[in-house]
């Protein structure tokens, strides 16, 4: 059980540094005109860090909910909300108090 419990907060740590650095891409990126291959990558990598964040947030609460909009992840878990790097638009998200939230970009689809 503590083996496991070690892994999955590593992973966590490992997601959350991934998740600092999706912040440079963006801020960097969306000034400077994207080129759409990066952009979609960034944008993926994004919608499933709020899927892992969410599903962080549901493992530290007391009742095991999960975030049900984006005030429950900042700035606990994000500095920010997140927008797609293309063009800023914003995310579609789905919450839900029992389950990971949905997630799509109007530009990407689903992630």
């Amino acid at each position: 059980m503590i083996k496991t419990t070690v892994i999955f907060l590593s992973i966590l740590v490992a997601i959350l540094l991934v998740t600092s650095n999706v912040f440079a891409v963006l801020y960097f990126t969306k000034d400077s005109g994207v080129d759409t291959t990066q952009a979609n990558t960034v944008c993926l990598s994004q919608m499933r860090s709020i899927k892992a964040l969410s599903e962080m947030y549901a493992a530290f609460s007391d009742d095991f909910s999960y975030p049900d909009s984006w005030m429950d992840l900042v700035p606990e878990y994000l500095e920010g909300e997140l927008y797609c790097p293309l063009d800023g638009s914003e995310y579609i998200i789905e919450w839900s108090y029992y389950e990971p939230p949905e997630i799509s970009c109007p530009n990407h689809g689903s992630g």
